[in-house]
């Protein structure tokens, strides 16, 4: 007979929020980059959050960051479900491009 040995593990994890100010060159210029794709301003957040795990670099080092999302608002993050509409997905090509092709002053 064998013996079936089940091994569950529950771990809850989160990284904490970091806060970027929009003024500083970091925001200026990536404004830039989707305003000369997009022709309009993007809405600017200067918090970003809870799943991300860039805080504790930003935090620790002292370093600006930006997050960019490129997934549609009702998405289900991390849930089973989750999803991404094509139309988001092809902007979010477009985002990312607009952001590499943008020369750094």
């Amino acid at each position: 007979m064998r013996l079936l040995l089940i091994i569950i593990f529950e771990l809850e994890f989160s990284h904490g929020a970091f806060r970027t100010e929009m003024d500083l060159p970091i925001g200026n210029w990536l404004t830039a980059a989707l305003e000369r794709v997009f022709e309009e301003t993007p809405i600017r957040i200067r918090t970003s959050g809870g799943s991300i795990p860039i805080s504790p670099f930003v935090i620790t080092l002292g370093v600006p960051a930006v997050t960019v999302p490129t997934v549609n608002a009702d998405n289900n993050q991390h849930s089973p479900n989750e999803n991404l509409r094509s139309g988001n997905f092809e902007e979010g090509i477009h985002t990312v491009l607009s952001i590499l092709t943008e020369p750094i002053e």
